[in-house]
């Protein structure tokens, strides 16, 4: 993570949390199943995100000179 901070400029002496309340992380012992529900939720949510990742994909193809098939 030390580039990362290189790059931001964030003092080497900063850390992200490391409790999983302060990271935002679910307990291992959690069940991390969405239903259907929830998923279409997040899918819905996420649309134009997929269209700018699929781009950016298609772009760094483009760049390396690979075509898409």
């Amino acid at each position: 993570m030390g580039w990362l901070k290189r790059k931001l400029n964030i003092d080497a002496d900063i850390c992200p949390p490391s409790d999983d309340v302060g990271a935002h992380r679910n307990p291992e012992t959690d069940d991390a199943v969405l239903s259907e529900t929830a998923e279409r939720a997040v899918r819905a949510w996420l649309e134009e995100d997929y269209h700018i990742y699929n781009w950016c994909l298609g772009h760094r193809a483009q760049l390396a000179g690979v075509t898409k098939s």
